[in-house]
């Protein structure tokens, strides 16, 4: 249709709207900040943290579709025996993904259901790695001791892929470096120490000084072979030490028959140097020199006790007593080893346990560790027990 009219078109002479041209996004991958210390786990157990991983976005958000792992650890310390299968969880506790290490391959991949984990624009998501592991014991294919470290594998970068929300690009990682996960060191079992107050004030005579319990984890017996302590006085003496194990909370019940009257640990008092000197406790049979072993069945604990001799006890005196830990695994060829192999040689032997891997440990068989980390211990010295007088 034609109008007739005519018209005359101006303009302004004047800039529009300004459009910025972005590149598509860009993901990276670190360890969170939350990711959890090294522990110690029991076999046969799902569900275990194994680290947390941190993704970032950058000019757009990114769903992740596959995540390249690996077992960090070289293969003298892991195994992908040890692993049933791995689990991936966002920060809300959803399931997101899985991944399983077939055969010995150290390397495996998970392929994450679209729009399961959106890394959003420009900010940070967290994932969570959690281990199923395999049974140790006879017959059965978990390696003892073995340290297990799930990683982001940053040698292949290519393997971690997302696509862009707005783009629809597909993108690979940029992180060229690993992420760098504790590890979880996986036994049979495991014990847990509590440490207990002793009941007294500091007065003459025989008293209680230390007390603590050790309680084996619910999957297998636990054996006790040596534990370690530190004491220092002020004012008042300490003499005749002697270590006592007890089955009940009440610390009256001899934690075994095979030891002394009343439950005494050692066949003669226990020699106390200085306040920087340790006192190794070691397990006797009545009357003998002979070194045993404590057992704590699975899913229950046995009672210790230090008891001393206490003269000059007068306003002021105190008597600290501190029970010892191990600052770092044992050095040894062996994941796990005798109690010769690193008993009085490794620095780090204060506190030395068995988790009874294909039966009932004894000091020649190589299925004895240290104290590192177990709950309730520290690395070097335990916060004193301090008995003062009143």
């Amino acid at each position: 249709m034609t109008s007739g009219q005519s018209a005359t078109i101006t303009e302004t002479a004047a800039a529009g709207q300004k459009m910025t041209m972005s590149s598509a996004g860009v993901l990276t991958v670190t360890t969170d900040s939350s990711s959890p210390a090294y522990a110690i786990a029991a076999a046969g157990t799902t569900g275990n943290v194994l680290g947390v991983l941190k993704f970032h976005a950058a000019n757009e958000a990114i769903d992740l579709q596959k995540l390249s792992l690996q077992l960090t650890n070289p293969g003298a310390s892991s195994s992908p025996n040890n692993l049933i299968q791995v689990t991936l969880w966002d920060s809300s506790g959803n399931s997101v993904g899985s991944a399983i290490f077939s055969g010995a391959n150290r390397n495996a991949t998970s392929t994450l259901t679209s729009g399961s984990f959106i890394v959003p624009k420009d900010g940070d998501k967290t994932m969570t790695i959690k281990g199923d592991f395999q049974p140790q014991g006879v017959s059965q294919i978990g390696v003892f001791g073995a340290l297990e470290a799930v990683d982001y594998d940053g040698g292949d970068p290519s393997g971690t892929q997302g696509k862009g929300v707005a783009s629809g690009s597909s993108i690979h990682s940029t992180s060229a470096s690993d992420s760098a996960v504790a590890g979880v060191r996986i036994f049979r079992t495991y014990p847990t120490v509590t440490m207990i107050q002793p009941p007294s004030s500091l007065t003459n005579g025989s008293r209680s000084l230390l007390r603590f319990k050790v309680t084996a984890n619910s999957t297998n017996d636990v054996g006790l072979y040596k534990f370690t302590f530190v004491m220092s006085t002020s004012t008042a003496t300490v003499t005749n030490l002697n270590a006592y194990a007890y089955s009940d909370s009440g610390f009256q019940l001899t934690a075994q028959s095979n030891l002394g009257s009343g439950g005494l640990m050692t066949n003669s008092a226990l020699t106390w140097i200085s306040g920087s000197g340790q006192i190794n406790v070691y397990a006797n049979l009545a009357n003998s020199a002979t070194k045993t072993v404590i057992a704590i069945p699975a899913g229950q604990s046995r009672y210790f006790e230090i008891l001393g001799t206490v003269s000059g006890a007068v306003s002021g005196a105190i008597v600290s007593t501190q029970l010892e830990g191990d600052a770092a695994y044992v050095s040894s060829a062996n994941l796990t080893d005798s109690v010769a192999a690193f008993d009085g040689i490794d620095t780090n032997d204060d506190f030395i346990w068995s988790p009874n891997s294909t039966g009932t440990a004894v000091a020649a068989d190589q299925d004895w560790t240290n104290g590192y980390y177990v709950s309730g211990l520290k690395s070097n010295n335990n916060t004193a027990q301090t008995v003062s007088f009143n």
